[in-house]
C-alpha cells in the first residue's frame, strides 16, 4: 500500500473560511451524525482540527471510524509561525 504524508501551510483567513465551511455544512462531530460523509468533510475537518490545536486523541476522536484506517494527522509536524 502506497501512502503520501503531505504539509500544508494555511494563513489565519483561509483557517476563519475553513471553519465557517466545515460548520454551514455541520461538519462538527462527524461520528455523531447519520450522514454519509466524504472525503473531502473528513479531511477538512481533520485540516481544522489539526490547525487549531486539538490533540491526537481530539482528531481521533472526531474521525468517523470507517476512515480512520485511510487518514490521519501527524501530529508531531504540526507547527506555528507567529508573523509579526
Amino acid at each position: 500500500m502506497k501512502k503520501v504524508q503531505l504539509t500544508i501551510q494555511l494563513n489565519n483567513s483561509f483557517l476563519k473560511l475553513l471553519r465557517a465551511q466545515c460548520t454551514l455544512e455541520g461538519l462538527g462531530n462527524l461520528k455523531e451524525t447519520s450522514k454519509k460523509h466524504t472525503a473531502m468533510d473528513v479531511l477538512s475537518l481533520i485540516v481544522l482540527l489539526e490547525a487549531m490545536g486539538a490533540t491526537e486523541e481530539q482528531i481521533h476522536a472526531e474521525t468517523p471510524p470507517e476512515w480512520r484506517n485511510d487518514i490521519e494527522a501527524i501530529h508531531e509536524k504540526r507547527l506555528v509561525i507567529e508573523e509579526k
